[in-house]
């Protein structure tokens, strides 16, 4: 049993989901502990966890998944909490990573920051495959839920594959 989640923060520090002890640690990139966020017991306060699985930093924020919390928690990169997010039907959050904004229509305007649009946050639910697209707006705490992509997990895909092909080997 280890660490579950990794993120590096544009400052240049570690930080690491510790599921079972219901903290995220951070370090400095030579490994030097710098903090501890969370009490280390399972909890549902703001800023403690129940059993972190996924994190990703932008935009001077720490963005934690919580397998067994049902949420999403935004904090600031000491711990301080911002926000909670629970997403509608997610059953297990598993982990988070970040898309790249989607690349500004030239028809809408020719400034950067009204074209930078929001960034995509993406949580993984690992047991059913679902990929749960989230909003972040542009130096903004608010984490919206922008839609849900059902999945296959890779299992699943390379069994139907599997199972079409002998269909076809045998002639049906």
């Amino acid at each position: 049993v280890g660490p579950s989640g990794i993120a590096v923060s544009a400052e240049g520090e570690v930080f690491v989901c510790d599921r079972y002890n219901h903290r995220v640690q951070a370090f400095s990139t030579g490994g030097e502990l710098l903090r501890v966020l969370g009490s280390g017991e399972r909890s549902e306060a703001p800023g403690s966890f129940k059993e972190p699985f996924g994190c990703a930093c932008a935009g001077g924020r720490l963005y934690v998944s919580e397998w067994h919390g049902h949420r999403i928690q935004v904090l600031t990169p000491r711990g301080e909490p911002l926000q909670v997010v629970k997403v509608p039907r997610a059953e297990c959050y598993g982990g988070l990573f970040f898309l790249p904004a989607p690349p500004p229509r030239p028809s809408v305007s020719a400034d950067p920051a009204v074209t930078a649009g929001p960034t995509r946050l993406c949580l993984l639910e690992p047991m059913s495959g679902v990929l749960h697209v989230l909003s972040v707006a542009a130096g903004a705490d608010d984490l919206a839920v922008a839609g849900q992509v059902a999945g296959q997990t890779a299992g699943q895909t390379a069994g139907h594959a599997a199972g079409h092909a002998a269909g076809h080997a045998a002639g049906h």
